[in-house]
């Protein structure tokens, strides 16, 4: 093999490489926009989000079938219940048809606020579920988290406390 291929070859293996973790690890995201998204209540209606302009919003991104999204909904909610004081908003993001929301939401009977998004959750980036925004006053992502996580704990509460 003459120096071209081996170099080729290489490059082409860490494109490979770099594939793989994203379709299977997510590539994570720091920049989505949230108030770009067409998100909708369970009733039908677009979100407003001028009714959130500065405030912090913890944004989870799940759905009804994904294990790993129903084992973190009950420290979310948690975390809800501790934070709302503070005025941090909770928004649980499914592309899932609003029937199997409402159901999931009638079941649970969580607080949070329930949304639809008509956008395809990988056109957005997010290749994997559950995936949770932190955003701050300001539209800025501080924390984006690939993965279940008990959000109900000290360190998370203090990293959502960061965005106040």
């Amino acid at each position: 093999m003459n120096k071209y291929t081996v170099i080729f070859n290489a490059v082409a293996v860490l494109f490979i490489a770099a594939m793989v973790y994203c379709l299977f690890v997510g590539c994570n995201r720091q920049g989505i926009a949230l108030q770009k998204l067409n998100l909708y209540t369970l009733n039908g209606e677009l979100v407003n989000w001028d009714t959130l302009k500065g405030k912090t919003i913890v944004a989870n991104f799940w759905a009804t079938w994904c294990g790993p999204c129903l084992q973190e909904k009950p420290f979310l909610e948690q975390a809800r219940l501790a934070l709302e004081k503070e005025g941090v908003v909770f928004l649980t993001i499914s592309e899932e048809d609003t029937t199997t929301i409402a159901q999931y939401k009638n079941q649970k009977k969580y607080g949070f606020t329930y949304l639809k998004s008509d956008n395809n959750f990988k056109m957005l980036g997010i290749f994997s579920i559950p995936q949770t925004y932190i955003i701050n006053k300001e539209g800025k992502v501080i924390h984006s988290q690939l993965g279940g996580r008990n959000w109900a704990n000290p360190e998370s509460l203090d990293l959502i406390r960061q965005a106040l």
